[in-house]
């Protein structure tokens, strides 16, 4: 048995020596250094294994060392871009990082030219929109822009589909007869005045937006940029780029959050009794002592009382809890975001034409169609060289927008006003005719607001270079823009909710 334990252990020796064996021979140490383009060594540059957590340091020097299984390093730093580098074999590594800072020879729309970004200061920024397309599903442009421009202020009321929003570049920049008021900035497409509400444009279709924020920029555009300007920059064709086809399709769902948790029936009831009160008074005159005590009877055995209700001396007393917030509210509101283009050029023409869709429903009954948001988009943009001296371009855009709300404004207020030990729907006695005002039957039983809008803006523009460093521009905007408001009346006799008749 002792010689059998011996050869065991050996075997085992043998095994790990092996395996530490392999393992040693897998890796490789790797030196080098990092610096920069102009030579200057970088210190606290990460040198990491690809795929892996093994990671190094560089020091003063910016020299590193590492021990490395694959044949794949990734340098990075804060400052500088990521450069992925292959391990050679006996060999330090010399590597060179380049800066991000080539952001600032990134032209920027200005006024009716451009400027290189280095040569501006801070009354201007500019947002990139597919940079921030694909981490916030958003349907509107106005929405997108919250919180990603400097000095842009973007105020939306509600969340309402398709809610419009409030533009503010300085804070109050008006002064009236009654004081300081808040002043809305002027907002050009392709540096023409762009007429509808910003939400009009499907994001999609939108290159750059650029904000000036001086007041120099009147000086360009007049009193009407008083407060500000919105550039925006649609997309538009590459030259001798082959023909794609880009297709993005979102869907969203929303649920209500922080709603409101309402107290029981009985906890209702208790608290009318704690107020000193005998009789609900704003009802039929109930007994309170009797409701509280058939509450707690309801509680005890909820199964003997299947309508939920009882009456006691031709007096009706609920017994069965309701949410008036929760049945005003309907499924899960859903967005849906559809957008095809076909972009394309030779080394004379380009050209891009696109289609989009956007339909919205709200939290609010959406199976009722009374809480939506609908949006269709065309564009077509064509830029040809017909000489050397001369392009000529033409772009064109359709945009149909449809709101639709509810009738009733406040029907949040009369939701969450009404106690859930009083019925939403009708009262089961004589001389209470009609509905109980709750949220849901004020939306139901009124006609909703329509709201319909387009624009059809149709550009030519000619650009001419008769000699060098000198461009003639020339272009003519047809802009017509209309808006079409449904709204009537439907008669209904609701009852309050507290039981009386309005």
């Amino acid at each position: 048995m002792r010689l059998r334990a011996n050869l065991l252990l050996a075997l085992v020796t043998v095994l790990f020596a092996i395996a530490g064996f392999g393992q040693e021979a897998a890796t490789r140490l790797v030196t080098g250094t990092v610096k920069d383009q102009k030579g200057n060594p970088l210190q606290s540059i990460t040198v990491t294994e690809k795929g892996t957590t093994n990671a190094a340091i560089t020091d003063a020097a910016g020299a590193f060392s590492i021990r490395v299984k694959t044949a794949t390093l990734v340098v990075s730093g804060v400052g500088f871009q990521t450069q992925e580098v292959k391990v050679q074999d006996g060999k330090a590594l010399a590597i060179v990082l380049a800066d991000e800072s080539k952001e600032l020879s990134d032209v920027v729309i200005v006024g009716y030219g451009t400027q290189k970004k280095a040569n501006l200061t801070g009354v201007t920024s500019t947002v990139k929109m597919d940079q921030i397309l694909g981490e916030r599903p958003i349907s509107t442009t106005a929405s997108l822009l919250q919180g990603v421009s400097p000095g842009l202020q973007v105020t939306i009321g509600s969340g309402r589909p398709g809610e419009g929003a409030n533009l503010n570049i300085r804070g109050a920049t008006g002064l009236t007869s009654t004081g300081f008021t808040q002043g809305a900035p002027l907002i050009l497409v392709d540096n023409t005045v762009f007429d509808g509400p910003l939400n009009l444009i499907d994001p999609n279709d939108i290159e750059t937006v650029t904000v000036l924020k001086d007041a120099g920029s009147a000086a360009i555009y007049g009193a009407r940029s008083a407060f500000g300007v919105i550039l925006i920059n649609p997309k538009k064709g590459k030259k001798n780029q082959k023909t794609q086809f880009n297709y993005s399709n979102n869907i969203v769902f929303s649920n209500p959050t922080n709603l409101p948790q309402k107290a029981t029936p009985l906890q209702g009831i208790q608290m009318l009794i704690d107020g000193g009160l005998t009789t609900y008074s704003v009802g039929q005159g109930q007994d309170l002592a009797t409701w509280k005590t058939l509450l707690q009877n309801y509680e005890a055995n909820p199964s003997k009382y299947p309508n939920g209700y009882d009456t006691v001396n031709n007096k009706y007393y609920q017994h069965q809890g309701a949410d008036a917030v929760n049945e005003m509210l309907g499924h899960s509101a859903m967005q849906y975001m559809n957008n095809l283009s076909i972009t394309g050029g030779s080394d004379k023409t380009t050209y891009r034409l696109s289609f989009g869709s956007t339909n919205e429903t709200g939290i609010l009954l959406p199976s009722a169609g009374q809480d939506k948001f609908t949006r269709y988009n065309v564009r077509s943009f064509v830029s040809s060289d017909i000489a050397s001296w001369f392009n000529a371009q033409l772009d064109a855009a359709y945009n149909y927008g449809n709101t639709v709300r509810p009738g009733y404004d406040n029907a949040y207020t009369y939701a969450a006003r009404v106690p859930s030990y009083l019925r939403t729907d009708t009262v089961p006695l004589a001389g209470y005719p009609g509905l109980i005002a709750t949220g849901k039957n004020l939306i139901n039983t009124t006609a909703p607001h329509d709201y319909r809008y387009d624009q059809l803006r149709v550009t030519a523009r000619t650009v001419l270079k008769p000699f060098k460093d000198f461009t003639v521009t020339g272009e003519y905007t047809f802009s017509n823009y209309h808006t079409l408001e449904t709204n009537y009346d439907k008669y209904n006799t609701p009852q309050n909710s507290d039981h009386r008749v309005s």
